[in-house]
This record gives C-alpha cells, structure tokens and sequence, in this order.
C-alpha cells in the first residue's frame, strides 16, 4: 500500500508532462500546416518552396536529357507509323547503354522482360495483399489514454519449408518475323544553266559548267557587241550537311587566228556570290588578264550560288574588212564537302527476329532456314548506290543487325524451323528387372511447368537457361525453371510481450513520443535445434589418422530426362516417409550416443555405489561423477558391488536396447534395411523374418560400414527400394530412384542441369546434378555454412560434395545460421520437442527410449533413492579426513591428523 500511495502522484506527474508533449506537437504541427505553399513553377524550374532558392529545382534535374531533343524531330515522324516506332527503339537502345540513373532504371525494368513468362496467377505471394485487405478495419485503429503491461504468453512463429522443384520450358525461336529499316536518299544538289552534278566519292559532290570555243561569228561591217555572259547555278537542299565547299575557275585564252586582222580586243569577266573579276581591252591589241581561281568559299557558296562568266574576242579582217565575234573556252567547277547523303532512320529494335536470325546464321546453330533482302537499290561494282550526285556507300548507313545482311536493305525477311533440337535417340540403361531401354525422344511437349504454374501452392523463384543448351550466339534454347511448393510450419515459441492499451485517438506517431518495445525471450526452438544439430554432427563424422576430421559429407547423384519428351527418371517415387525416417535417425543417434558412453575407457560405477561399500577412499570417490553413463543408460538404483557386476549388467541393458530397435525397425523397414544397420557377434544376419538371431551390435558382419547416419540412410533406402520394386515397375536405373527417395526425404542440393548429348549442339537428354546427404539437418548445415565458408557447389557435371571441415567451424558466424526449416520439419513430423513433452517423466522415465524393461525411475526419483542412506555430513567428514591424511605427510613439519 505505501509503495502505491508514493507511485500515484509521480504517475499523475508523468502524465500530465505526456499530455502537454503531446499538445505541443499537435500545436507545432497546426503551424507547420499553416505555413506550408503549394510547389510552383516558373520557366523551366520546379519552386518547392516558394520564396526560398534553396528549395527551387530545374526540370533538367528533375528529367535528365528531356531538354536535348527537337519538336521538329518529332513532327517530321508524323504520320510515319513505322519510324515512330524504330526511333523508341532507339530510345530503349540509348537507355541500354546509358550509365545515369535513368539508364540503370530502365535496364531494371528491362530484365524483367527478357525472361521466360511462367503463369503466376496463383501464385502464393498474393496472399499476404489479400490478408491486409482483409484486416484493414483492424490496422486502422487508434488508442489514447495508454497504459504498459507485460504479459509471458506461449505463442508460435512461422517457419518455411521449401520444397524446390524445376520444370522445363523449351524457348521457340521458329517461325518467321522482319527487320526493317528506314533511311531516304538525300538529292542534295540541283544544277541549273547547263552545269552538271556528279559525284567525286563518298561525301563529295561536284557542280561544272564548261564552256567550249565557239565558231566566229560574222558581224558585218559595225564594230559587234560581245556575246552575252553565261549565267548558271546551282541549289542545296539542306546547307547543314556541308562541311566545307571550294571552287576553281580555269578560263583559256583564243586560239591563234588563221585571219589577215587589223583590228583586235578581249573582254573577260566571272562573278559568283562573293566575288567579281573583270577585265576588257582599252586598245586594239590589247590583251587581258584571265586569272584561274582556286580557293575555299563555305560560306558563300553552302547555299547554293549563280555564276555569271563571259571569256569573249572580236576582230575585223583586211580584206574584206569584216568584223567576228566568239568565246573561248573556260570551266567552273565546286566542289562540296558533305555528310553522307543519306536520312538514316535506323533499323527496327525486335531481337526476337534479330535472335532468330542470328541462330539461323550460327554455324552449327539449331535451327534451319531463309533469310532474305528487300528493297535494297541497284549498286555499283564497289556496292554503294550512285545517282546524279548522290553517293551512298554502306559505310554511310547503319549496319544491319543481322549478320551477312545489306545495309541497303529496307526489310530482312526471316524464316527458321528449329524443332530438331531436342528431337533423337537417348543413351540406353538397364532398368532393375533387367530390361535394356532405349528410348527416342519425340521432343514434342514444349514444357512441364504448366502443373507448378497451376498449383497455388507452388511460387516462382528462377528461371536460368540450361548448361549447353546455348549456341555460339548466346541463344539459349531450354530455361530451366525452379518453383517452390513448401509450406509453412507453426514454432511454438515463449512470449514475453510490453503492451500499451490505449482507448481512444493515439495521441503520438510512432516512437515521437514514448517508446514500448517489446522483450523476447531466448529462443528455445533454436537452441534445441542447435544442441540437435551438435548431436547429428557426432554421429556424421568422419576422421582419417592425422586427426582431422569433417562431418555432413554427402554423395553426388543425378537423374536424366527427356528434353521436351515423356521419359522423366527425375520424379520422386512419392512413397517415403519422411517421419519414418526421422523416427530411425533419432533412435540410431540415441543409441550411438549411448553405447558410445559405454567405452571400455569409462567408469562403469558412480561415485553413490562407491561410497555405499564396505571400503572406499572417500575422497577419490568425492572426485567422480555422482553418477556414470551405465548408471544413466541403465536407470538402476541398486549400486553394483564391483566394477565387473556394473559391466555385466550394462552389457545386459546395451543388448535389450539393440534387440528392441532391431524388432522395431524390422517391423517397420524390413529385414534388409536393420541387416544394414545391425549384425550378430558372430557376423550373421541380425534378424530373420523379423525375429532377432542372436547377440548384437552395432555394424559388423553384413553391414554397412560408415557414419551412423550414412548407415541409417542406406537402410532407409533399401526398405524404399524393395518396396517400390513391389507396388510398380520402375522402368528408370536404381541408383535414380535411391537419389528421388533422398530427394522426398529433403536430404539434397540441386547444383544444376546440363545437356548430355553424343551430338554437339544438340539436347535431348537433360541431366540434373545433385549433392545429397545423410539427414535434412545435413543438408540445410551445408547450404548454411557453405557461402560463410566461401564454398561453393561446383559444376553441374562435377558437383562438390565434400563434408566440412570441424577445423573451419571456427570461422562460422552462428548467429547468422538459420535453422527454421529444420524446426519447421520437426513440427511437420511431430518430432519437435514442445514445452509439454519437456518433462523429467518422458525425457529420463518410462517416456525415454531407454525404458525397454518398463521400470525407469525418472532421474529425480533415481537421485533420490541413490542418496537415501548416505549421510552428507559424514561423506564431507571422510573425505576431509582422507585428503588430509594423504596431504599432511607430505609437508614438513606436520604430522598426521
């Protein structure tokens, strides 16, 4: 009551101060709701925060390269369906290789693409959206007026046990399919005046006008007029395609007249956009200058240009005298440096058809078939396309996607059959009745995946494509898909929860204003699943004379299956019981340990039968174990008189557990499988029709020799062996269905498939490589600690199975080893140790597996009835007495007690 009375107006305090936080922050949020502008935009920038540059950011920012194209390049698409889509293909193709951040979101966006498309409507990771929907009433609440309690509940985790399985998909590049390609030639030049237009190579265009000496022309007897000047030309239909342009005037002067002349005179003129020459005779017989030209005039003469030139002469005969008039010969030529003259659009981005192509291509590739040009125009002996000025050569258009092919061309058309790539004779093996089988495969169905695809229960988790199922081009022709049809175990786990109960509106957002975290307990599950673990790892060890030593070794195994065909010697034969087998593991492992602490190097007494004879040293017997491990094994309270009594009736006991385990496994797995497992002293079968022939022990005689689990394991399979061999006829080898019942037994790692074919470049028989192990427990260890121990599976064809080392386990995190599928399999099969069977009855009475003569005390009972008799006072006195009697003597100067 004082306690309370001193803790309530503390409380009120602590509350009142949680009340006014909390109207603070709704205050201070009132505010902030006040303050706060709408984002504007002015120009091209994004205004976060109106008024503040700080918070102003450019669409350049926002969209990098949104400000790098041209309304004009998209205008002149209007109406062009095709080249609409051939520029996003070169979009996507530009993202592809775009290092910035909107590259690499494209690229991931992109994977997801390029993929096998399994049906994932059913797919189990649906549910949880479907539950959230469900319970939205409840996630919507809020609470006020809280208050903290602690409560200790027993609760449960889920735990996923995957069950992994892998179908086929065969990847159809048949069919037929087209690339485009959009381009247009480009008439740069037009001539006008008489001048010519022709090419002079790749890129370069030449515009000439030539003048030729005209005839003498008879003017009478007036002094004439000069012939008119020429005038020509020449237009350019888009000047940004040139680099540079020159032009060259080469003017002659007459020829030497056949006439008796007294009168004589020239005139000479050329002018063209940006410059003028001219020159004409002041007196008879006066010659002019008729300058050539060569030089550079981009600027001028890009666009296009008019040339006005005249090269003229007049003279008059003596007799008679008459006057003539003619021209003399000169050239112009320009000469323009351009891009190529053509409008590259590009090719169409459809690597489907591009991949089929390709294949078809491939030396020694799968597939048959056509591929054919369309629309490429006539080319000259260098195979580029010329006409008037226009010169396109293939180096000035993109190259075709598809190899061998034209860059001219305007389509690739595409045809290709690849169906005899799983098609043909499989390897023979002889089945166990003895039958040779041979099978061809049709190769027919396309894939296996459609029954996981339509199980609910089963999720998708990869596709990869199949080891030499590629051809030289990366074109993969079988993915193999891997599903998961597990299901989830409940742990039961022990709770200890801090809760706030609140009754109306949350007055705080998360943990702004009080923090409750909740407190779990050290979790039981996983250390009894560790020590388990430990206990295994005794019983699946192997050690070679130098001392070391590794444990879960497993064996390599695989299975074949016809590549698209029915033959399948991967299924698992669907008869194990996986409870069975952990029945017999747990038992074996039971008695190993057991037998194992009766080694001829252990006490066979406790120190409580010592004590309780006639003569003993006290304090040597002080110093042992209360109780020994043929104590424990044998529950006896009754102290044996001699170390030879003890061993008699150990010995006794070890062989009532052998001979039970023995009528019991018999009865469950046949007298095949415990011949296995146990023998008789004189190396006979241990049991016959069930009935046990004699002293047994462990191993010997016609047993297996190996770990007790790898024993354990052979066991199990050869009861699965005769068992099937009973109920069907397995057409597949032994050894394939010993690796399936492993398989059902979730004892093995898949490493991968490949090809194995006789025929390079072909896959009609398709085997899975495995590594499997004596236990799940086994199993999951290795897929743990392997990536910490940067080990890996090896290849397909040569998998890695090897055991670990116990030297390397110091190197393992074990913090970070999760081991809930292993308590999830122990929930599925009822072997998981619950809180309830936790009890000193079953785990060291009647309820222990050592029971066998249906009268074990439980180790408090044993304890007790062990120290009944024995006075503490008087051991602690005698053995005091002892220790000094043996340590006084020694000391000088004493004597003793």
């Amino acid at each position: 009551m004082s306690i309370a009375v001193v803790w309530v107006p503390w409380a009120l305090v602590w509350g009142d101060d949680f009340r006014a936080a909390a109207q603070h922050g709704q205050a201070t949020g009132e505010g902030a709701r006040g303050a706060f502008a709408v984002p504007t935009t002015t120009g091209d920038t994004l205004q976060l925060m109106p008024g503040k540059a700080s918070g102003d950011v450019s669409y350049s920012t926002l969209f990098p390269g949104a400000q790098s194209g041209s309304p004009s390049d998209f205008s002149a698409l209007f109406g062009n369906h095709a080249g609409t889509l051939i520029q996003g293909q070169h979009a996507q193709a530009t993202l592809l290789n775009d290092p910035a951040a909107t590259g690499g979101a494209y690229r991931t966006l992109r994977a997801t693409v390029d993929r096998s498309r399994p049906d994932m409507r059913m797919d189990p990771l649906w549910s949880q959206t479907d539950e959230v929907i469900t319970n939205f009433a409840q996630i919507s609440r809020t609470f006020a007026d809280c208050s903290l309690s602690t409560t200790f509940t027993t609760g449960e985790r889920q735990a996923h046990v995957p069950e992994y399985r892998t179908c086929d998909r065969l990847e159809d590049h048949a069919g037929a399919c087209s690339v485009f390609h959009d381009y247009t030639m480009i008439a740069l030049v037009t001539a006008w005046g008489g001048a010519t237009v022709q090419s002079c190579g790749s890129g370069c265009t030449q515009i000439s006008y030539r003048q030729a000496d005209t005839p003498h022309e008879d003017m009478g007897t007036n002094y004439p007029a000069y012939r008119a000047p020429q005038t020509f030309g020449y237009t350019v239909s888009d000047s940004s395609r040139i680099t540079s342009a020159s032009v060259a005037v080469a003017p002659r002067a007459p020829s030497a007249l056949d006439f008796q002349i007294d009168q004589y005179t020239e005139r000479y003129s050329v002018a063209f956009d940006g410059y003028a020459y001219a020159d004409t005779s002041t007196a008879s017989f006066d010659a002019v200058n008729r300058p050539a030209i060569t030089m550079e005039w981009t600027a001028n003469l890009k666009d296009g240009a008019s040339f006005t030139v005249g090269n003229d002469y007049a003279f008059r005969t003596t007799g008679p005298r008459q006057w003539w008039r003619a021209s003399s010969a000169y050239t112009v030529t320009v000469t323009l440096r351009h891009a190529p003259l053509v409008q590259e659009r590009g090719w169409s981005n459809t690597p489907s058809c591009v991949k089929m192509a390709t294949a078809l291509a491939a030396n020694g590739g799968f597939c048959q078939g056509s591929i054919t040009c369309r629309g490429a125009p006539p080319l000259d002996a260098n195979g580029c396309y010329t006409s008037g000025g226009t010169n396109v050569c293939p180096g000035d258009l993109q190259p075709s996607p598809i190899p061998g092919q034209s860059p001219f061309c305007t389509q690739v058309e595409v045809a290709a059959d690849c169906s005899g790539f799983n098609r043909g004779q499989m390897a023979c093996w002889t089945d166990p009745q003895g039958n040779q089988q041979c099978p061809f495969n049709e190769g027919n169905n396309p894939t296996d995946c459609t029954a996981l695809e339509q199980n609910p229960q089963c999720g998708f988790i990869k596709s990869a494509c199949v080891e030499g199922a590629q051809d030289a081009n990366g074109h993969c022709y079988l993915h193999e898909e891997t599903w998961d049809c597990g299901a989830l175990a409940r742990i039961p786990v022990l709770d200890r929860q801090s809760t706030m109960n609140c009754a109306g509106p949350v007055r705080c957002m998360g943990t702004d204003c009080a923090s409750f975290p909740s407190e779990q307990s050290a979790d039981f599950a996983q250390a009894a699943a560790t020590l388990q673990a430990a206990q295994m790892a005794a019983s699946d060890m192997q050690c070679d004379p130098g001392g070391d030593c590794v444990v879960f070794a497993g064996e390599a195994a695989e299975c074949k299956r016809a590549v698209g065909g029915i033959v399948n010697c991967c299924k698992t034969p669907g008869t194990t019981n996986l409870s069975d087998y952990l029945d017999l593991v747990i038992g074996m492992s039971k008695i190993d340990h057991a037998l194992l602490a009766m080694d001829h190097q252990n006490v066979v007494r406790g120190a409580w039968e010592t004590l309780r004879g006639p003569v003993a040293s006290t304090w040597s017997a002080v110093q042992e174990t209360f109780t020994s491990a043929a104590n424990t094994l044998m529950g006896n309270v009754a102290p044996s008189a001699t170390d030879a009594a003890a061993k008699v009736a150990t010995e006794g006991v070890s062989q009532l557990i052998m001979q039970q385990t023995a009528e019991w496994a018999a009865q469950l797995f046949g007298d095949a499988a415990v011949n296995l497992l146990f023998s008789t002293t004189a190396g006979g079968s241990a049991v016959v029709n069930g009935a046990v022939q004699g002293t047994l022990q462990l191993g010997g005689g016609a047993a297996i020799l190996g770990t007790v689990l790898a024993v354990v394991m052979w066991a199990y399979l050869i009861y699965q062996i005769v068992m099937i061999l009973i109920k069907l006829i397995w057409t597949c080898e032994q050894d394939e269905f010993a690796l399936g019942a492993k398989r059902e037994l979730k004892s093995c790692v898949r490493v991968g498939g490949y090809c194995k074919s006789d025929v390079l470049g072909w896959c009609v028989e398709k085997r899975d490589a495995y590594c499997c192990f004596t236990t799940p427990l086994a199993r999951i260890l290795q897929e743990q600690l392997r990536p910490q121990l940067g080990l890996g599976w090896g290849e397909p064809k040569q998998p890695d199975c090897a055991g670990l080392k116990v030297a390397d386990f110091g190197r393992v995190d074990w913090n970070q080893v999760n081991l809930d599928e292993w308590l999830g399999i122990l929930v599925q099969t009822g072997h998981f140790p619950t809180l309830e069977k936790l009890n000193i009855e079953d785990l060291t009475g009647m309820g222990s597996a050592l029971a066998v003569d249906g009268q074990r005390p439980n180790a408090a009972v044993r304890s007790t009835a062990r120290a009944d008799g024995l006075s503490g006072d008087q051991v602690r006195h005698d053995a005091e007495h002892d220790a000094w009697g043996a340590t006084l003597p020694a000391l000088p100067g004493t004597r003793p007690p």
